[in-house]
């Protein structure tokens, strides 16, 4: 949300997935010239790692790398040197969701529970988070601009210019 005002840095990072984005990204929000949002991923008790709290750097590749929580960095000084502001720092999901959840223990209660809950909750989980990363790569690779919101192509005809009218008053 803070990225559609396109003013706000904003970044995502998990220094146990990419030790050098998290720098970079602190770095970058401390140079920004104007409000800076950095959100880390932090591991805590509560989330029951079944490897353990010593695992915690371990856990945060895993969930970056699932895309269960993508890194990235969205810059909006970038716009003004004509650069794209949004980097997709998690560049290819080489994990599953299901690694994240099996390795804590707080989803497992709700699959002992009800395990076909669990599974329609997994899908849709594992579906919206493809759906999200395919968004971040798409913002990636066209240099969509965040703040203008999603692009509309709107085309008609016309022989009254009734329907143009009309085009100038939805666009």
């Amino acid at each position: 949300m803070a990225m559609s005002y396109g003013t706000v840095y904003v970044a995502s990072v998990a220094m146990g997935a990419n030790y050098q984005q998290t720098l970079k990204a602190f770095s970058e929000a401390e140079a920004y010239d104007g409000s800076s949002l950095v959100v880390a991923y932090a591991p805590c008790i509560e989330h029951k790692n079944i490897d353990g709290m010593g695992h915690t750097m371990l856990h945060q590749y895993t969930v970056a790398n699932s895309g269960y929580f993508p890194l990235f960095r969205y810059n909006p000084a970038l716009k003004h040197m004509g650069k794209n502001p949004f980097v997709l720092d998690t560049k290819k999901l080489t994990l599953s969701v299901d690694d994240v959840i099996s390795h804590e223990m707080r989803f497992g209660a709700l699959k002992k529970r009800d395990a076909e809950k669990y599974t329609a909750y997994m899908k849709e989980m594992t579906e919206w988070i493809g759906a999200r990363y395919q968004k971040y790569r798409g913002w990636a690779a066209a240099g969509e601009d965040i703040a203008d919101g999603v692009p509309l192509t709107l085309l008609y005809g016309t022989e009254t210019g009734t329907a143009e009218a009309l085009s100038y008053r939805v666009a």
